[in-house]
């Protein structure tokens, strides 16, 4: 709102309380695009107030008023607008809480007694001369208009703010630039942390203004007694003060804000104590002690702070460390001092006990107190270096230097003889075999150069065990024989259709056992079947064998559920038993858990170990499992047969 009769320096900003006084002309622009550049001059002559007033409404469409009581009772309201270059009017009534929907910039005279009201940047009452309005063309655009106006004190260093011009609606920019403005005030803050201090310290006051224009002084005044205190300029004092007198005096700093002659002032008092400054605190307490002990160490008392080089803050420490070890103390009128003290710690004497810790009956062993100690002392009250002693039982001695003792131990026992012991009678034992010796003494010696409780054997030979200690040895033998173990074979496993077979076993032996019952050294049989021997020779080992038989008779085949690959010579390849006069095997395959082809062979007769499998995959020994097999036969009268089964591998 601008306020006055076309006096340039006389502009205000209006609030929404503000009154339109009668006889004056209003501006209004009620839209936010006004940013036209504007001069009222030519308006000046009709000698009547002029108030401008703009809508701070954030929207592209001008109005009166946003009011939203709908409710108020005058809710609808009446203006006449006269455009006299276009030669119309408008009678334009309003509703409070739907004007926002109505654009325009309009020039009206306010007449006669009545006034006006300014509200949420709109006008609530409007008695309106329809003849009187003002003709928008006598508006001078030829110059900026330079705005000056009152600024509430609640803007001081609130940084900037924004006002836009009056419009030119004909115009090509219907609406000013925003001008930015922002109002500078003059103020002064002085802060010190030294208001009281002892002579010889420093006052220190920090100046400072939110006016950045503002030029910072001081002066000082008082303290008549007191030296060091001077005028000054810049934002900071730091001076020192002296005073010389019995108690105490002061100077009063005037912190001084000036800004083109405007100044602001605040004081500071700061009070010089002719303060006690040397306090003298004695630590006691120090005395030498040993490592792992500790001593108090005491500053003394009617200090009002203590502050020890540890970080303890305490009258007393306690201290297990040697070192130098410094307090500073505050006493009095706050006077201060130290006192610091050596500290030393003694060491404390290490001591070992050598010597043997066993002795033989009827003898006695020497122990010795290994130490650089000033002095020994033995739990037998003897006080030399060495002693002899001749019972079992535990020796101590304790060593002392520099006030400072230590202990050591040591258990002696008497030590016995070995006793004898027994590895068994001498034996034999048929084939290979593992026996254990053993005399349940960690230390004995055998003669196989091995130190152990306990020894296996496997080969034939003479064994001796001792055990030795430093009172005498105990010894024994054993001696292990081995006999070879009887060998009988009664052949591959075979198939025959008609007649006998003759199974012999070696005819030098001392018994033979088949599982017919037959106890000589060859049968004759005439069926199929598995049949076996037990033999025995002559040192009582025992050997054995079997053989399985089967008819070929027929056109039959059989196949074992089993074998072992392990190259003994017995059941060492898996393969198809039947008659190869009559038969051809066309494919035999075998497969692991998996499904994949571990054998394979084709168009092979039966009864051929050559040709079966022997236990590997790809050159390695395959896994000791069941596998799968196929057996495709072709018989000579034109049939086949198709076996499927499962064989496991043994070790």
């Amino acid at each position: 709102m601008r306020a006055g009769s076309c006096n340039a320096s006389n502009v205000i900003p209006a609030s929404p309380s503000d009154s339109i006084p009668p006889n004056a002309i209003i501006l209004l622009f009620t839209s936010d695009s006004v940013t036209a550049n504007y001069s009222v001059n030519g308006l000046c002559n009709l000698g009547y107030p002029i108030y401008v007033v703009q809508s701070a409404c954030k929207r592209t469409i001008g109005a009166f008023t946003n009011d939203s009581r709908c409710d108020a009772p005058s809710r609808y309201r009446s203006t006449i607008v006269t455009d006299k270059r276009l030669n119309c009017r408008d009678n334009f009534t309003y509703d409070l809480c739907d004007i926002f929907d109505k654009n325009g910039t309009y020039a009206i005279r306010q007449q006669g007694i009545d006034t006006a009201s300014v509200a949420n940047n709109g006008i609530r009452k409007n008695t309106i001369d329809s003849c009187g309005g003002i003709d928008y063309t006598q508006l001078d655009f030829s110059a900026d208009t330079i705005l000056k106006f009152r600024i509430s004190p609640n803007f001081c260093n609130d940084g900037f703010h924004y006002i836009k011009a009056i419009t030119n609606p004909a115009g090509t920019q219907p609406v000013s630039n925003t001008i930015a403005y922002k109002l500078v005030c003059n103020d002064v803050s002085a802060i010190s942390t030294t208001t009281t201090i002892c002579s010889g310290e420093s006052a220190i006051v920090n100046i400072s203004s939110t006016d950045p224009n503002a030029t910072l002084s001081w002066t000082v005044s008082g303290g008549a007694g007191i030296t060091g205190a001077s005028a000054g300029t810049g934002n900071s004092i730091n001076q020192v003060l002296t005073f010389n007198g019995n108690t105490k005096d002061s100077v009063t700093y005037t912190a001084i804000s000036n800004d083109a002659g405007c100044t602001k002032t605040q004081t500071i008092k700061v009070v010089v104590n002719n303060c006690i400054t040397t306090c003298n605190p004695t630590i006691t307490g120090n005395v030498p002690f040993c490592q792992g002990d500790s001593i108090t160490l005491d500053a003394g008392s009617g200090f009002s702070s203590y502050s020890w080089n540890t970080g303890a803050a305490s009258q007393t420490i306690k201290v297990r460390t040697g070192g130098k070890y410094v307090v500073n103390v505050t006493g009095q009128n706050n006077c201060t001092g130290s006192d610091s003290v050596q500290v030393l710690v003694n060491s404390i004497p290490q001591v070992s006990i050598s010597g043997n810790s066993t002795f033989c009956a009827q003898s006695q062993t020497r122990l010795t107190a290994n130490s650089d100690a000033d002095s020994v002392r033995w739990n037998t009250n003897e006080t030399s270096g060495t002693i002899s002693v001749s019972q079992a039982q535990t020796y101590s001695v304790t060593v002392y230097k520099n006030g400072c003792s230590n202990s050591a131990s040591l258990q002696v026992s008497q030590l016995n003889p070995p006793t004898a012991f027994s590895l068994g009678n001498d034996t034999s034992f048929c084939g290979d075999f593992s026996k254990v010796l053993s005399t349940g003494n960690q230390q004995t010696q055998w003669s196989t150069d091995i130190t152990a409780a306990q020894i296996t054997v496997t080969q034939a030979g003479t064994y001796i065990a001792t055990i030795s200690n430093d009172c005498g040895s105990v010894s024994d033998t054993i001696v292990i024989d081995k006999n070879d173990l009887p060998e009988v074979n009664l052949g591959n496993d075979t198939a025959f259709c008609e007649g006998e077979l003759l199974l012999s076993a070696p005819s030098e032996l001392r018994t033979y056992v088949w599982s017919t019952g037959a106890q000589s050294s060859s049968i004759t049989v005439t069926t199929a079947g598995t049949y076996s021997v037990t033999v025995t020779d002559g040192n009582g080992c025992s050997g054995s064998d079997a053989i399985i038989i089967s008819s070929n008779c027929a056109n039959d085949l059989w196949i074992p559920n089993a074998f072992t690959p392990n190259g003994d010579g017995t059941n060492d390849v898996f393969y198809v038993r039947g008659n190869p006069q009559n038969t051809t095997i066309e494919k035999f395959l075998i497969y692991n858990r998996w499904g994949n082809k571990v054998f394979e062979a084709t168009n092979i007769l039966p009864d051929d170990i050559t040709k079966g499998w022997d236990g590997t995959f790809k050159g390695e020994p395959a896994q000791f499992e069941a596998y799968g097999y196929e057996v495709v036969a072709r018989f000579n009268n034109g049939s086949k047969k198709t076996l499927k089964g499962n064989v496991t591998l043994l070790k």
